[in-house]
C-alpha cells in the first residue's frame, strides 16, 4: 500500500510539475504574442505618422510653388521604397545619395561622397532615417544650385562615419550668400532653406532630437556645413 501511495504522489507531482511547466509556456507565448502585437502597433503607427509628414512637407512645397523640390521630394522617396526592397544596409542614405548624385550631374553639380556607415544603429526609425536624408540632400540640392551665380563650381560634399559609438553626418554644399538674420532663424524655427522656404530644417532638427542627437551648422564664404552627431544603438 505505501508504495502505491509513493507511485501515486510521484505521479500526482509530476502532473503538477507538468501543468505548471504549459501554463509558464503558454503565458511565455501569449506574452510573446502580445509584444509582437505591440511592436506591430507601433511600427504601423510610425508609418502611418512618417506618410502624413511627408504630404504635409509636400503640400507646403505646392503652396509655395517649389515645384523642383517637389519633383526631387518624390524621387528620392521613390528610390527609398525601391532601394527597401532589397533590403540593404543604409538604403536611406543609399537611395537618397543615388538620386542626389543624378541631378547634381544633370545640374553640373560636382557630388562626392565617402560613406562608411549608416544610420540603422541609431534610435531612428526607418521612416526617420528617410525623412533626415531626403531633408539634408534636398537642402544641399537647392543650396548648390542657388550658388552658381556665386561660384565656379557648384559642389555637395557628404562624409558619413562611425568613430566612438556615434554616428557622424557631415555635409557642405556650395551656397549663396546667407544674411545673418536668416542664420539665426535656420533650424531653431520653421524657415527651412535661405529663401525661407522650402523642405523644413525643422524636419532636420525634430529627427535629430529624436536620435538624442546634436546638429551644427556654419557659414564659410559660400560655403554651408551641416554637422549631425547621433549615437549609436548596438542592439537595435
Amino acid at each position: 500500500m505505501a508504495a502505491i501511495l509513493s507511485i501515486l504522489l510521484v505521479a500526482a507531482l509530476l502532473l503538477i510539475v507538468f501543468l505548471w511547466r504549459q501554463k509558464k509556456r503558454i503565458f511565455q507565448d501569449a506574452t510573446e504574442f502580445q509584444q509582437h502585437v505591440q511592436a506591430l502597433h507601433e511600427s504601423l503607427k510610425q508609418e502611418q505618422h512618417d506618410q502624413r509628414t511627408h504630404l504635409e512637407v509636400l503640400a507646403r512645397l505646392a503652396k509655395e510653388h517649389e515645384f523642383q523640390q517637389i519633383v526631387d521630394y518624390l524621387h528620392l522617396l521613390q528610390n527609398n521604397d525601391e532601394d527597401r526592397a532589397s533590403a540593404s544596409a543604409g538604403g536611406a542614405i543609399g537611395a537618397a545619395l543615388a538620386y542626389v548624385k543624378t541631378k547634381g550631374n544633370e545640374d553640373n553639380i560636382r557630388v562626392n561622397a565617402s560613406i562608411k556607415a549608416d544610420l540603422s544603429q541609431t534610435l531612428l526609425s526607418p521612416g526617420k532615417e528617410m525623412q533626415l536624408m531626403v531633408n539634408i540632400f534636398s537642402n544641399a540640392l537647392e543650396g548648390a544650385r542657388l550658388s552658381k551665380e556665386y561660384v565656379s563650381e557648384p559642389y555637395i560634399e557628404i562624409e558619413v562615419r562611425k568613430q566612438f559609438g556615434i554616428i557622424i553626418v557631415d555635409v557642405s554644399n556650395s551656397s549663396a550668400p546667407i544674411p545673418i538674420d536668416v542664420r539665426e532663424q535656420l533650424f531653431p524655427k520653421r524657415h527651412p532653406t535661405i529663401k525661407k522656404r522650402g523642405l523644413g530644417t525643422y524636419l532636420i532638427q525634430n529627427a535629430v532630437k529624436t536620435a538624442e542627437g546634436s546638429l551644427h551648422f556654419h557659414v564659410d564664404d559660400h560655403t554651408f556645413h551641416l554637422a549631425i552627431r547621433l549615437p549609436s544603438v548596438q542592439s537595435k
